[in-house]
């Protein structure tokens, strides 16, 4: 399991953050989880995503915590569980990846940021960035360009810890990819093929790392096409659908055939599954 590595992940995290904060000529990086976006003119959110620089360091899912990383001190990490009956409050636990952060849970936003206490030499990265105006953040420590940069290149390195989250997504997907197979040849449609594959994975569509392509016949030849028709018996499956596992995205694409579907392309596909 992946897990096993992830102390040695975060210690990774936190040499690299020290680096690039000297370098840029910052105290501490405030890392934030990110901001739900609600549809104008609306009451519904869309689904959430994780800023990736906050997802870097743990999976706690969720908007609004912040993340304060100091160099030679333990990262504070800061959950913000609203106290209402709107939504579901999931309890922080003991996760095992609680051992490498001071935390704090608080009910409000304003509490979080207050808890984190920055100052005009904290490093903000996050989609919000009035919020850190708002609370005493100087105008060049708002996603600092060249600070911004070095995090995103520290990004393109795998620790054994990520391998191992993006081996569990492939996994998944796997079993979702071999449903979605066994659904086409028995004739299912196109959006009985996604619902084979969704429960596979054993997840809900708004977990799946993107929204998934399942085009039958000339369906396929549309790069993001992502209708869902009812129509049964293709010939000809192209699915590119992947999962996630702690936060981290796996991305498959196959293309099937079955009876009907001409020789000619029917050697071309099983050629190509050869060569993979």
């Amino acid at each position: 399991m992946s897990n096993e590595h992830y102390s040695d992940h975060v210690g990774t995290r936190r040499s690299k953050a020290e680096e690039a904060l000297a370098a840029t000529g910052f105290d501490a990086l405030l890392l934030h989880a990110g901001t739900p976006f609600r549809y104008f003119a609306d009451d519904q959110d869309a689904p959430f995503h994780t800023t990736p620089h906050f997802a870097h360091w743990t999976p706690l899912p969720g908007p609004h915590h912040l993340l304060l990383v100091k160099p030679g001190a333990t990262p504070r990490l800061v959950c913000v569980v609203p106290e209402d009956y709107w939504y579901e409050q999931t309890p922080l636990g003991d996760p095992f990846w609680a051992g490498e952060f001071e935390i704090d849970v608080v009910g409000t936003v304003d509490e979080a940021w207050q808890m984190v206490g920055a100052n005009g030499r904290t490093a903000y990265v996050g989609d919000a960035p009035d919020s850190a105006r708002a609370h005493g953040l100087g105008e060049d420590a708002l996603n600092p360009a060249e600070l911004t940069a070095r995090l995103d290149w520290d990004r393109s390195y795998k620790t054994a810890y990520e391998v191992g989250c993006i081996e569990g997504a492939t996994v998944a997907a796997a079993r979702g990819h071999h449903a979605a197979r066994a659904a086409f040849e028995a004739g299912a449609s196109e959006l009985e093929i996604h619902q084979a594959y969704v429960a596979a994975v054993g997840c809900l569509d708004k977990e799946l790392p993107y929204e998934s392509i399942v085009g039958l016949d000339e369906k396929g030849a549309t790069l993001h096409y992502l209708g869902k028709r009812t129509v049964r018996n293709g010939r000809v499956l192209l699915i590119d659908s992947g999962a996630t596992h702690q936060g981290y995205c796996s991305d498959i694409t196959r293309t099937w055939t079955r009876d009907g579907c001409p020789q000619a392309f029917r050697e071309l596909v099983e050629g190509m599954d050869r060569l993979q």
